[in-house]
């Protein structure tokens, strides 16, 4: 978990001390494209016990941001996978992909840094294995839940930009096949981003 705030650090640590050219960068709108990584942390709960289990996340966000001169406001999309996985004798978890599309919002401090905040729709998917060495099942199922995020956003050189960002997804109560299984997810997510506008 270090490892990752400490690279989310270092990413704005750079940024703000960018050469004169950064300077002249700014936050207007347009198309945004970019890579995405860092920390994941997913809780699973039922009947009053849980467990949690850390892994890296790793994806791709697209958007468009519309520029309103001290602010912007856009619509993202973004997916990722995740390195979390928790086994238990013959049995495994394993969080896959997890796709996001919500609104986000930015407010320009200076001509180098924005702050903006973004919520929205996430989809998660959980993947079950048994393998006992004779008989080997899986099943995947998808959870459906909100996003909320923050995070602060500096121009490094036009057109590229650095992200620092903390989210955190619900997923509430998951449904199989319509029937409920008592168990409900969250997750936590500190992460880095690189994106390019255009």
């Amino acid at each position: 978990m270090n490892k990752f705030f400490a690279l989310g650090a270092a990413v704005a640590t750079f940024a703000c001390a960018a050469p004169a050219m950064a300077q002249e960068a700014d936050h207007n709108g347009g198309f945004t494209f970019g890579v995405v990584s860092g920390y994941d942390h997913v809780t699973l709960a039922t009947q009053g016990e849980k467990g949690s289990k850390d892994g890296v996340l790793f994806g791709a966000i697209v958007g468009y941001d519309q520029d309103l001169g001290q602010a912007t406001v856009g619509v993202e999309a973004e997916i990722d996978g995740s390195s979390v996985k928790d086994s238990a004798g013959n049995e495994s978890l394993k969080a896959g992909r997890d796709i996001y599309v919500g609104a986000r919002a930015a407010y320009v401090i200076n001509p180098q840094v924005s702050a903006y905040a973004k919520a929205g729709y996430t989809n998660a998917r959980v993947r079950y294995d048994y393998n006992d060495g004779e008989v080997a099942y899986r099943y995947a199922f998808n959870t459906d839940g909100f996003r909320l995020g923050a995070g602060l956003e500096v121009a490094v050189s036009k057109p590229i930009l650095a992200r620092i960002e903390y989210r955190y997804s619900d997923y509430g109560r998951t449904y199989i096949e319509g029937v409920d299984t008592g168990i409900s997810m969250r997750r936590h997510q500190v992460v880095a981003a690189l994106v390019t506008r255009f």
